[in-house]
Parts: C-alpha cells; sequence; structure tokens
C-alpha cells in the first residue's frame, strides 16, 4: 500500500495505531501524502 522507513525489526513490523494513523493520512492528504512519500 505504502512505503514506511525500514524498522529494526524489519519493513513489516509495525503498531496498529500507526498503520491507522498512515491511512487516515492517505485518506485526508490523499495524492499529497503520495507525494511526500515519493520525495523521501
Amino acid at each position: 500500500m505504502f512505503e514506511t522507513k525500514q524498522t529494526p525489526k524489519g519493513k513489516t513490523t509495525y503498531s496498529v495505531e500507526f498503520k491507522w494513523r498512515a491511512v487516515q493520512m492517505y485518506i485526508e492528504e490523499g495524492w499529497g501524502y503520495k507525494r511526500i512519500c515519493q520525495e523521501l
């Protein structure tokens, strides 16, 4: 779905709260959020 910075335990190790925050940000920001990810 979206890329995030790697954690010591691996890419897929995230808390549920973090996932929900990311989803909410994606919905609210839309294409702007995608642009930020590409710039990082």
